[in-house]
């Protein structure tokens, strides 16, 4: 899009400062304040060890209370309903998946596969497959639900008895190909359907084709250099 932005056509509506003015600046001061503590709450979980999710809840009620029930309404207004819901579903099938048990025997499957290669290949093998998999998978699955199913697959390998592996190299790998991941489809990411979402309530729809025809390119190129670094930081030959 570099001749796009380079020659930009399209003027800035003014009358978008009025429509958009912070008007509530006491709020704002409130709620930017509550922001700044979750963040460096989730910096400082090694030592509080509290859930990241019960800290964001947490915060989330804490602007509530924070505002007036005219501000409460008018936030539940502006929220994408269908990309929460989404969500839940999401992560209610992931659980429903790992209490069945197809989580270990996934993990058992990536184990049995590396073991079968030779010595001096297995952790390349296993990085790569933990990096590709989760690139491709999270560029048509969402990447969040991805890489909390593929969580207790990298333990399971980092804690098999005949692999000498380390769990967080493998979390290095599965962080990189999911996040890169998310980036080749509409539907890899949930920023990707929340500015989808945006886009469309304003009658600037974004369709599937257009999103994959930049973004799996841009994925592609990112998951080869992730490949290299990889490779060069965390195999062991």
């Amino acid at each position: 899009y570099r001749k796009d932005l380079n020659k930009p056509n399209f003027e800035v509506d003014l009358s978008l400062r009025d429509k958009y003015q912070i008007k509530n600046k006491p709020l704002l001061l409130k709620c930017g304040t509550v922001l700044v503590t979750v963040i460096i709450l989730f910096f400082l979980h090694s030592f509080h060890h509290i859930d990241t999710a019960f800290l964001a809840v947490a915060g989330a009620f804490a602007c509530f209370f924070l505002g007036t029930s005219e501000d409460l309404h008018t936030t539940f207004e502006l929220l994408e309903w269908e990309t929460l819901v989404f969500f839940a579903g999401l992560f209610i099938m992931i659980q429903g998946i790992n209490e069945i048990g197809v989580i270990r025997a996934i993990g058992e499957a990536v184990s049995s596969l590396i073991i079968k290669a030779p010595v001096k290949w297995q952790s390349f093998l296993a990085h790569m497959m933990i990096l590709w998999v989760s690139g491709l998978v999270s560029s048509v699955l969402d990447n969040i639900a991805f890489t909390a199913t593929m969580i207790p697959v990298i333990q399971v390998l980092g804690s098999h008895e005949d692999l000498n592996l380390d769990v967080v190299t493998l979390a290095w790998a599965l962080a990189l190909g999911a996040c890169f991941g998310g980036n080749g489809t509409l539907v890899g990411a949930g920023a990707n359907l929340v500015t989808a979402g945006i886009c469309a309530t304003n009658g600037h729809p974004v369709t599937f084709g257009m999103f994959f025809k930049f973004g799996f390119s841009c994925m592609l190129i990112t998951m080869v250099v992730s490949t290299v670094y990889i490779t060069l930081r965390y195999v062991q030959f």
